[in-house]
């Protein structure tokens, strides 16, 4: 839909409905984690709704149906296969720049609830901040954030009653003088 007068409360919105599996995502520009192969497998459904304002700004609103898609949330040992219920809402806003923030990330699946949001710096710009505010996923219960400073240095903090990291601390397989350090 399009809007040709000054008074209106939007310029254009748009509403696109499909599948978008992989190759959909990777054109999309989408080839960086959570939606590589290694985080996400398979089409997922999406109901879109796009508004743009005069400015360039806008948001984006998204429904996404997770039944038909592999998802792996390997930090916190959580698997959802492919077949088994699971949905998505996600709300991105934007600029003529770029993506400037998801305010509102939520997944829900069996034994997973998840909701948050992720800032840049800027708009258009580097990640900064992924905040956690509820982390339900197989034996995890926490909340968090992940903070990026402009130095490089990554800030984390949980908390929370319990936090399934076992994958992230097994045998990677490199030989014991090129292993991490020990976490505390």
């Amino acid at each position: 839909r399009e809007n040709f007068t000054k008074a209106a409360s939007f310029r254009s919105r748009y509403r696109l409905k499909g599948m978008l599996d992989e190759q959909g995502r990777a054109a999309m520009g989408l080839d960086m984690p959570p939606f590589t192969s290694d985080w996400l497998e398979g089409p997922v459904g999406v109901d879109a709704v796009a508004t743009l304002q005069p400015s360039g700004r806008g948001e984006a609103s998204l429904k996404l149906d997770l039944t038909p898609a592999k998802l792996k949330l390997s930090p916190v040992n959580f698997t959802k296969e492919t077949g088994e219920k699971g949905s998505g809402d996600v709300l991105l806003t934007f600029s003529r720049k770029g993506l400037a923030a998801v305010p509102r990330i939520q997944l829900s699946a069996e034994g997973l609830n998840l909701a948050g949001g992720v800032q840049f710096a800027g708009e258009g710009g580097a990640l900064r901040r992924v905040d956690i505010t509820k982390l339900r996923a197989g034996r995890s219960d926490a909340t968090g954030s992940l903070n990026l400073d402009p130095s490089g240095r990554i800030h984390v903090d949980v908390r929370g009653d319990a936090l399934d990291a076992s994958a992230l601390l097994e045998d990677d397989g490199a030989p014991p003088d090129h292993k991490a350090p020990p976490m505390t």
